[in-house]
């Protein structure tokens, strides 16, 4: 299966605009971290589901890098889409 890497948060908003998408940040060791991500661009936040503790998250463009690890994950490039 191809993933496609998410190269920055704009990239982000356009792929999860008005939809959710289904996401990863890959991890060491071959894990990953799975994520659904819609932005509202009425809003302008995302909801974030996190998949591994069935947590879901409200969250501004900035709070990406202080409230997740999302922004990390865009800058080191391990955020992709399934």
């Amino acid at each position: 299966m191809a993933y496609t890497k998410i190269e920055s948060i704009n990239a982000l908003k356009t792929l999860a605009a008005d939809r959710t998408v289904d996401c990863f940040i890959a991890l060491n060791g071959n894990c990953r971290s799975s994520k659904d991500i819609h932005y509202d661009t009425e809003c302008e936040v995302f909801t974030v589901y996190n998949h591994i503790d069935g947590s879901e998250q409200v969250l501004t463009e900035a709070e990406l890098g202080t409230e997740s690890n999302i922004l990390e994950a865009v800058t080191k490039g391990a955020l992709y889409k399934h």
